[in-house]
């Protein structure tokens, strides 16, 4: 992995805006994004709850995502905030 200067030659796309349009600075941004894409009802007081700053648990992944396993989840968030 390299660490040098990027260079994006003059009316050439970055990327940036297209990233930084996914980041929803509030729980209601992010419910109507999420209910828009997933084309589903998005659980609201969790996604808040999250948004808050509460730290995130089993119960709120199982009731986010039935399909998902919780504990890897957690494991995976845990790695992300090592």
């Amino acid at each position: 992995m390299g660490n040098g200067r990027l260079h994006i030659p003059n009316g050439e796309d970055d990327g940036s805006e297209f990233l930084l349009g996914a980041i929803y600075t509030t729980a209601d941004e992010y419910i109507e994004w999420a209910e828009c894409y997933y084309e589903q009802t998005i659980q609201k007081e969790i996604v808040k709850q999250i948004y808050s700053g509460l730290p995130i648990n089993e119960e709120m992944i199982n009731s986010l995502n039935p399909e998902r396993d919780a504990q890897n989840a957690l494991m995976e968030i845990s790695q992300l905030l090592d």
